[in-house]
C-alpha cells in the first residue's frame, strides 16, 4: 500500500470538506466564531502498546486533543493528522484504526482537513494531531492564569483508572484482569469532558486537563496565578479497587496524583457558580503564596 491509496481509499472518507488533491488547505470559519488550536504527538511504546486496538489507538489520538479543546471551553470542529507506519503494516490494521477515526467524527462532527502519511522500517507507529476547535468570537478562553485566592478547587472525575490500566497491560503489577478489565478500558479509551468544557467557560477562572498528574498539572494552574493550592486527599475521587492497591502497598497514592493520562478537567472558580454543576468534585481551595513557596499543600 501506498501513500497516495491510504489516502484515497481510507482517509478521503473522513471529510466533508477537503477532495486532498491539493499541497495544503483552507479552513473555513463560520460567521461569529474564531479558531483555536492544539496538537499532540503519540508514539507507540510510549504512549500505547503496538497490540492495543487499533481503532482505539486511533480514537486516543484524537481524544488527547478533544481534551485540550474541552480544557478551553471550545467545539471541535476538524483536525490535520500526520500518521508514520510500518512498512509492513497490513489492511486490517488500518482498516480498523479508521474506524475509530470514523466514531470520534460521528461523535463530534469532526472533519479532517488534510495532513501527511509515510511508511517506516523502524517498525514504529507515530502519529500527529493538530485539533481545531471553534468558540464564539467575543468568548475568553478558560485560561492557567486567573485563578483567584479563595477559588475553590474541582476535578471532573476519578484519578488512576488509566494508571492502573497501563500497569496491567505492561505486566508491572499482577492482579486478576477480569476484576479490573475496568482500568484496562479506561487506558485504551476515554470520553472527553467537552460538554462540561462548554458549561464552565464563562464560569471557571483558571482550567486544564489532567494528563501530565493531578500534581505537574495544577502547579501549572499556581505558577500561572502565583498561588498556592491547598488539596484535601480525602476528597480526591479515586477508586474503591485502587484505594485497596494502596492499602496494600502494591501501588502509592503519590503514583496516581502524578501518572497523568486521567483526562479529567481540573478547574478553579467561586464556588457559588458550581453549587449546581453535577458530576465534579470539590478537592481544595486556592490559597495565598506562603513564604515557603509550596505550590501545593496536600491536607
Amino acid at each position: 500500500m501506498d501513500e497516495f491509496e491510504l489516502i484515497h481509499q481510507y482517509f478521503k472518507k473522513l471529510s466533508k470538506t477537503q477532495n486532498f488533491l491539493n499541497d495544503g488547505c483552507e479552513i473555513p470559519i463560520p460567521n461569529n466564531k474564531k479558531l483555536v488550536v492544539t496538537k499532540d504527538i503519540l508514539i507507540s511504546e510510549m504512549h500505547f502498546f503496538r497490540n492495543d486496538p487499533p481503532n482505539l489507538i486511533a480514537q486516543k489520538a484524537l481524544n488527547k486533543n478533544l481534551s485540550d479543546l474541552a480544557s478551553m471551553g471550545a467545539m471541535p470542529y476538524g483536525y490535520l493528522m500526520g500518521i508514520s507506519l510500518p512498512k509492513n503494516i497490513d489492511k486490517k490494521f488500518i482498516e480498523s484504526f479508521c474506524d475509530g477515526l470514523y466514531f470520534i467524527k460521528n461523535l463530534y462532527d469532526l472533519d479532517l482537513f488534510g495532513g501527511d502519511t509515510n511508511f517506516n522500517t523502524n517498525n514504529i507507529m507515530i502519529m500527529s494531531v493538530t485539533m481545531f476547535g471553534l468558540v464564539n468570537k467575543n468568548q475568553n478562553l478558560m485560561p492557567h492564569d486567573k485563578a483567584k485566592i479563595g477559588d475553590k478547587v474541582y476535578i471532573s472525575g476519578e484519578l488512576g483508572n488509566s494508571y492502573i490500566g497501563y500497569l496491567i497491560l505492561s505486566g508491572k503489577i499482577n492482579v486478576n484482569k477480569d476484576d479490573y478489565q475496568e482500568f484496562i478500558d479506561r487506558y485504551l479509551t476515554f470520553q472527553c469532558k467537552i460538554d462540561l468544557g462548554l458549561k464552565i467557560i464563562d464560569k471557571a477562572n483558571a482550567c486544564t486537563d489532567i494528563s501530565d498528574g493531578l500534581k505537574k498539572d495544577l502547579t501549572k494552574i499556581c505558577n500561572a496565578s502565583n498561588l498556592s493550592a491547598n488539596i484535601d486527599v480525602r476528597k480526591i475521587p479515586i477508586n474503591k479497587k485502587i484505594k485497596n492497591l494502596i492499602e496494600k502497598n502494591i501501588i502509592t497514592l503519590d503514583e496516581i496524583l502524578s501518572w497523568g493520562d486521567d483526562y479529567e478537567l481540573l478547574f478553579c472558580g467561586n464556588e457559588k457558580n458550581f453549587q449546581n454543576q453535577s458530576e465534579i468534585y470539590e478537592i481544595g481551595e486556592m490559597v495565598e503564596l506562603g513564604v515557603d513557596e509550596r505550590r501545593i499543600r496536600f491536607i
